[in-house]
């Protein structure tokens, strides 16, 4: 399981595997912030395990943060996938399937002419 951690004063992003389309953990993790002063804002997308929080960065800090979900068995720093390594592995992801889908448009292309040329012939 991997997580991936981005950081700017006040703003923190964490992708949590264990969250994806599970309710009850996303509950889990808004009740564990939404209990602390300093936290302004969370954003949860169950879809993809982004979870942003905003905080008060002269009275709380991100490792605090991180700290509270590793001791709620939320985030492994073992884990964590540098910023680098996930952009790349999200490039490639992307590509693959921008390969796919035009791969897909032309063979269906190639198929509907060959499939008139066919029925043209039959007639």
């Amino acid at each position: 399981m991997r997580y991936y951690v981005h950081q700017t004063p006040g703003r923190l992003r964490v992708k949590i595997p264990q969250i994806k389309h599970r309710p009850y953990m996303v509950r889990r993790v808004r009740e564990l912030f939404n209990s602390l002063t300093d936290v302004e804002e969370i954003e949860i997308n169950s879809t993809t395990g982004s979870v942003k929080i905003y905080y008060d960065p002269d009275h709380i800090d991100a490792g605090h943060l991180l700290n509270l979900l590793k001791y709620n068995d939320l985030f492994d720093e073992n884990q964590v996938v540098e910023q680098e390594a996930y952009l790349s592995s999200t490039g490639q992801k992307a590509g693959t399937a921008l390969g796919k889908a035009a791969l897909s448009w032309t063979m269906g292309r190639v198929l509907e002419a060959n499939g008139l040329s066919l029925l043209a012939a039959l007639v």
